[in-house]
């Protein structure tokens, strides 16, 4: 597994007196599924497992805490910002943590929700 993979991609912001639009485009991976996490409780954790298909990451609001590990060990451990997303391949184990009470998450994934298989531990 190669870090630079699992660093922070750079979401280019278009920002006027309207507002902020985002575009999420060029993913390593074609989107078949996207997904918010929302209404978050902030004493308890998201994910703690690994999945069959890659998945970009994006903070929309609030605060939260990523960590990542594959089987070599801790890849990353960070809090999410509003300018990166983060693209997680296949088989890394992920665990979300640390909300604020106002966090989403957008999640773009390359399997549905019927082909997506999910692991305890990492699968490389």
């Amino acid at each position: 597994m190669d870090q630079e993979n699992l660093a922070a991609v750079p979401i280019q912001r278009h920002v006027d007196e309207r507002g902020a639009l985002t575009p999420l485009e060029n993913l390593p991976f074609e989107i078949k599924r996207v997904f918010a996490l929302t209404d978050l409780n902030t004493d308890l954790e998201r994910a703690n497992h690994a999945v069959n298909c890659d998945e970009f990451i994006v903070l929309l609001t609030g605060s939260c805490r990523l960590m990542l590990c594959s089987r070599a060990g801790i890849m990353l451990d960070t809090e999410l910002g509003y300018d990166v997303g983060h693209y997680i391949p296949a088989g890394i184990w992920i665990k979300l943590g640390h909300f604020s009470p106002d966090t989403t998450i957008l999640v773009l994934a390359s399997k549905s929700y019927e082909d997506t298989r999910y692991f305890s531990e990492p699968q490389r």
